[in-house]
């Protein structure tokens, strides 16, 4: 007996069914897959396999097809897809593959894909209710037999977006569909059992269930009736994905060594083209996948070439988000951090705030500790409040409990550092345990800072220096003169920022003294030199030869050369706390006796030195003695000091020692 034909009223009820499954269908294809693509192109089926599928976590959004260009350019970049930063094979997956309330209307075309991913069972979830509170529940995957056994319904799934069930293979193999779990789904949870027996011992559901089995066989077999249409998309896919392979280590590749990606032009086979088109190029030449692209891009065979600027920025931020990512990831691994800040304005005059986490990483029972800089940010704020607050969310952001905090370091201004206002005391009263630590290198140079501000002979020894390298590195000449009367050390510019890097622009004047005198006696006697330069030139010759000076020189490089070592132990990655301790007090301890004593000492280098450049070891007198006004009730009057030896080593030595 053949089937009952379908009354008036079930006829009316199925094309509604078809009707809103045909609207829920409308502009799947091109929100997920684009739209189709000339002959000679990449399929939407293939683009979407190739993101969905990609080796490098990398999901391509694809967009309207431009015309077939060899320019790279930003229009002919988009095509080829710009990466999707927040979107991932698997956000790919599940909204499109995995719900079949979100499949798309032409399921033909993409049978593959779908039966690549397979029924997904959603389980262990909170099932939304409907309006009689009934809801879907994990035990409707399992059937149960008349022998009391369970056997698992593999073919059923259900759709978090549209909270129904369907028939995985009737979805996808039914032709004529019928029933709600091959059309639009059913959410009739109070009659589901009944639903699902009815459903599995049906005709049509053989049918189907029989299709998909010689399917998935026929597939692993290889022995499809497109078997030469699948070799094809999957060699289609596998070269794309080599494509996307090489371009990503290019981008790896001049990212680790700071090196530019773009030149002059945006085309390939032209001269300044940028250091990536020019690897793309020198890739072409010896690697046979980066050969067939290039000469699909030059004959006009595709306009995807994933070479533009865009995509590169793209690569680049995506590269950048992942580093982030791992880096904070080991970090809650962690659990424990502490977090380094400094604020600094750019060239565009905005404050930048750089943001450094530090963690106790274990690497194999190695204990290890990892510094990690995570990138600059804009602040608007600066005060001690408007830091904190950004800092807070920073770290909220990050999903960073601040309550793991267990250190902050800053420097020593007033908007970090201060103990009312300041960001450290501002975190301290949210979570205690986060310990305040100054910046040890900033404390040593803010205390050589104030003590050369202190008195007029150091800051006039500087002076100096700098007017030394100034006049010589402002021609390759003079420069020359330099050269050839100083071997081996050379005169150095002064650092702003860290003093005691300034040994190395005593050093060559505490150890070639009279050579630098030489090349200025040289310099100002040349006859083609400018006035101003050869008068330069001649002043400096005598100031650097004046017994001051050289005590000045000899005084500071002792100082320096002890406050350096504990700086450099200070930076060293691998530093010991034990260690640098020792060395803080070591050079606290030669401090206080080089103030005894150091004087003296450094009086007897630079007589030594002074007698090197014939110069007499002798204090000139002062021309005229200042002598200070007494008040009125002041009973006694000073008498101005008229050695030149002790006055001297008061105004100098003793001022900031």
């Amino acid at each position: 007996m053949g089937p009952k034909k379908l009354s008036g009223a079930q006829n009316q009820k199925r094309r509604a069914l078809m009707d809103l499954e045909d609207q829920k269908s409308a502009g799947v294809i091109k929100k997920y897959f684009g739209t189709p693509t000339p002959s000679g192109l990449q399929t939407s089926e293939e683009k979407d396999e190739e993101s969905c599928s990609s080796q490098s976590d990398v999901h391509l959004k694809l967009s309207e097809p431009s015309t077939s260009k060899t320019s790279l350019e930003e229009d002919s970049n988009t095509p080829s897809g710009s990466v999707a930063v927040d979107e991932t094979i698997s956000t790919c997956e599940n909204s499109s593959f995995t719900d079949p309330a979100l499949w798309p209307k032409l399921i033909s075309k993409n049978i593959d894909s779908i039966l690549d991913v397979g029924p997904v069972q959603v389980q262990d979830v909170d099932f939304k209710k409907d309006a009689y509170n009934r809801h879907f529940s994990s035990a409707f995957y399992k059937r149960k037999l008349d022998s009391s056994e369970e056997q698992t319904r593999r073919w059923l799934v259900y759709s978090s977006s549209a909270n129904k069930v369907f028939c995985f293979s009737c979805k996808l193999f039914d032709k004529n569909p019928k029933t709600s779990l091959a059309l639009g789904g059913s959410d009739d949870w109070t009659h589901m059992s009944n639903i699902l027996k009815s459903h599995e011992t049906s005709s049509g559901h053989f049918t189907t269930q029989q299709m998909w089995t010689e399917t998935q066989l026929r597939r692993k077999s290889k022995h499809a009736i497109d078997q030469n249409y699948q070799n094809l998309m999957r060699g289609e896919r596998q070269h794309w994905r080599s494509v996307m392979e090489r371009l990503l280590n290019i981008v790896q590749f001049l990212a680790e060594r700071n090196l530019a990606f773009r030149g002059s032009s945006d085309r390939l086979f032209t001269t300044n083209n940028g250091n990536f088109l020019g690897l793309v190029e020198l890739l072409g030449k010896y690697d046979s996948v980066m050969a067939e692209h290039l000469r699909r891009v030059v004959s006009k065979e595709t306009a995807d070439h994933y070479c533009g600027k865009t995509i590169q920025n793209e690569i680049i931020n995506l590269m950048a988000k992942q580093v982030i990512e791992d880096i904070l990831q080991r970090c809650r691994n962690a659990k424990y951090f502490s977090i380094i800040l400094d604020c600094t304005p750019d060239i565009s005059h905005n404050e930048q705030m750089s943001f450094t986490i530090r963690f106790l990483e274990d690497i194999s029972g190695n204990f290890q500790v990892k510094e990690h800089f995570l990138g600059f940010n804009k602040v608007e704020d600066t005060t001690g409040k408007g830091l904190s607050d950004f800092l807070l969310e920073f770290l909220s952001g990050k999903n960073l409990d601040i309550d793991n905090c267990r250190g902050q370091g800053y420097d020593n201004g007033a908007n970090m550092a201060g103990k009312n206002n300041g960001v450290q005391s501002k975190i301290l009263n949210i979570n205690p345990r986060a310990v305040f630590v100054p910046c040890g290198c900033h404390c040593l140079n803010l205390v050589i800072g104030d003590a050369v501000r202190s008195c007029k002979e150091s800051m006039l020894l500087f002076g100096i220096i700098q007017r030394l390298y100034v006049l010589f590195s402002g021609s390759v000449k003079r420069w020359k003169i330099l050269s050839d009367h100083v071997s081996g050390l050379t005169l150095k510019p002064l650092c702003t920022t860290r003093w005691e890097c300034r040994i190395n622009c005593l050093k060559p004047l505490r150890h070639n003294l009279s050579e630098i005198q030489e090349a200025l006696i040289v310099l100002s006697d040349e006859t083609h030199t400018e006035p101003n330069i050869c008068h330069e030139a001649n002043t400096l010759s005598q100031q650097i030869v004046e017994f001051k000076f050289i005590v000045s020189l000899c005084v500071w490089y002792e100082i320096l050369y002890q406050v350096n070592i504990v700086s450099k132990a200070m930076q060293n990655e691998a530093a010991d706390i034990i260690l640098v301790s020792n060395l803080i007090q070591k050079c606290h301890n030669f401090l206080i006796h080089f103030r005894e004593s150091g004087f003296e000492s450094s009086f007897q280098l630079a007589k030594e030195l002074a007698e090197k450049v014939n110069v007499e070891p002798v204090f000139k007198k002062p021309t005229r003695i200042h002598r200070k006004k007494a008040l009125f009730d002041y009973e006694s009057q000073d008498e101005p000091l008229t050695d030149p030896t002790k006055k001297f080593k008061i105004d100098f030595f003793l001022c900031f020692g």
